[in-house]
């Protein structure tokens, strides 16, 4: 074989070889960026091949990117120097019939077309695709080449960051890195839980718990409570014997103890105790002070976040709801917190209504104390744009009758849908008829929710 055909063909490989790596470098800037950060801390956690050095990359992410880059870059220029003349040097001769000059051109221009699409398809599209689709494997197949190639040239990768900082900070911006670009809002939680749920990777109760927890920030005490026409006072102006049937007949374990109004609760009595009393003290007495627990007060404003820290931190389990009035709006109890996140909590002493049934073909039976965001939700509709400020569907409908006393039968409308009073009691709305159109989401997750404390 001759030297120069030799030299061609080990030239020819040295190009090849230039090619591979840079799709190496590409592999792995795209795997690097596109790999999460938890899922490699997951990794290392359990002691996995390249994880520890994995998690470097990532959290150096500016540097490693430079690695990349500088290795592309070297790669690409080494490429454009040796690929195609050693390949026309290889073609050359193929053309031996045509004169040297167009012999020349023809074996450059095969030997550039060549190396074009080799550069292209094996060191650009297939290791990008490769990366993007394996990011995790990828990069910790390539974290410990890349990593002693970042090492051989920290000096000149310092150097090149250090200019990209300096081109970069006129527009109040930083490189990679320096910032939290793993974190991710609210909003795009819910839609990794939902993608994920469709890969089959969780649950669709785990995605609805976590929903539930996403949601718990944004609820207030007045959002949870137990409106005050529903809670059950004991009074210290009545004898123990009047208090005991009064907690007999509710069935709840603790109930707020009030001074003869509701708007002045003096603390919380535990039911155990309150019959404790009853064998050891005559029944026409009043509650002895001694069974009564403190209670905590907070605005309905209070979001529920921070009443759970404050119940727990006094080791509370009722808390009583003021309005702006000083006056008791309702009580919220630590099981209903918790409820908020895992659904209601049933033992065999609760009395519980649905609040959102079916009664008819697109008619549901609603309680009037029933969130108006919640049912809007449930059933898909929507209200005026003038909608006044209320927060449950019987307040929409005193509001919409004009502050007069509802009757049965009275029907307003609420967008497309009618809401019309189904129950009183009293003056007090507690059922009312909703009908709709046609439900534009499913009843599932609403049907059954219970109003008790």
């Amino acid at each position: 074989m001759p030297p120069e055909t030799l030299k061609s063909i080990v030239l020819v490989l040295v190009a090849l070889l230039l090619v591979l790596l840079n799709g190496f470098f590409v592999a792995a800037e795209f795997a690097i960026v596109k790999v999460r950060t938890t899922r490699i801390d997951e990794l290392a956690a359990k002691n996995a091949f390249g994880a520890k050095k994995a998690q470097e990359a990532v959290r150096h992410l500016d540097a490693y990117l430079s690695a990349t880059q500088l290795g592309i870059t070297l790669a690409s220029l080494g490429l454009g120097y040796i690929g195609e003349p050693a390949f026309a040097d290889l073609l050359d001769p193929l053309f031996g019939s045509l004169s040297p000059t167009t012999r020349h051109v023809v074996a450059g221009a095969i030997a550039f077309t060549i190396i074009t699409a080799l550069h292209i398809v094996i060191g650009e599209l297939a290791p990008k695709s490769l990366a993007i689709q394996r990011a995790e494997s990828t990069t910790l197949a390539i974290v410990y080449p890349l990593d002693f190639f970042y090492r051989l040239f920290k000096a000149p990768i310092a150097f090149l960051n250090w200019t990209a900082s300096l081109v970069l900070r006129p527009f109040g911006l930083t490189a990679a890195g320096e910032h939290g670009g793993d974190a991710h809002s609210e909003g795009e939680l819910r839609l990794i839980l939902n993608a994920s749920m469709a890969g089959g990777e969780i649950k669709a109760s785990e995605v609805h718990l976590v929903n539930q927890v996403l949601d718990f920030g944004h609820q207030q005490a007045k959002d949870i409570m137990v409106p005050r026409p529903d809670v059950v006072f004991l009074d210290q102006e009545r004898s123990l014997s009047d208090n005991i049937a009064i907690a007999d007949a509710a069935g709840y374990t603790r109930f707020p103890l009030c001074d003869g109004s509701p708007d002045r609760v003096v603390g919380m009595v535990h039911v155990k105790q309150l019959l404790a009393q009853g064998r050891h003290t005559p029944l026409d007495g009043s509650i002895d002070s001694h069974i009564v627990r403190g209670v905590l007060r907070v605005p309905e404003t209070k979001p529920i976040d921070q009443m759970l820290r404050d119940m727990q931190r006094e080791r509370q389990h009722m808390a009583v709801v003021v309005d702006e009035y000083g006056g008791t709006a309702g009580i919220v109890t630590l099981e209903d917190i918790v409820e908020e996140i895992v659904g209601d909590i049933q033992d065999e002493f609760d009395r519980t209504s649905p609040e959102l049934e079916p009664a008819g073909k697109d008619c549901y039976q609603v309680d009037a104390r029933m969130s108006l965001e919640k049912l809007q939700r449930a059933l898909g509709i929507t209200g005026p744009e003038d909608e006044p400020e209320v927060d449950t569907v019987g307040g929409w409908v005193l509001s919409a009758l004009g502050g007069t006393a509802a009757r049965m039968d009275d029907a307003v409308p609420f967008g497309e849908a009618t809401f019309t009073v189904s129950e009183l009691a009293g003056r007090r709305i507690r059922k009312v008829r909703v009908c709709v159109p046609e439900p534009k989401t499913g009843l599932g997750e609403m049907a059954g929710t219970g109003t008790g404390h």
